[in-house]
């Protein structure tokens, strides 16, 4: 399942599933971007129907204008 917001926010989820193995797991991958302009990242997996484990991580995001590129000159 693909979900994406108006605001750039991202989700993707999948599902493993197979009753002859015992198989019956959840995974998710989240994007967001805070208040502050963090981009975060967040990882969930587990058993389908339980809490399961997550993980967050988070990174400053940058911009450059329209041609301004670091470290490049038009010399």
């Amino acid at each position: 399942m693909l979900a994406m917001a108006d605001d750039g926010d991202f989700r993707e989820r999948w599902w493993a599933v197979d009753p002859r193995h015992n198989i019956a797991r959840n995974y998710e991958l989240a994007m967001t971007t805070d208040l502050f302009g963090w981009t975060i990242v967040e990882r969930r997996w587990g058993r389908i129907g339980t809490k399961g484990q997550s993980c967050r991580t988070r990174a400053q995001t940058h911009s450059h204008p329209e041609g301004e590129r670091g470290g490049e000159s038009d010399a």
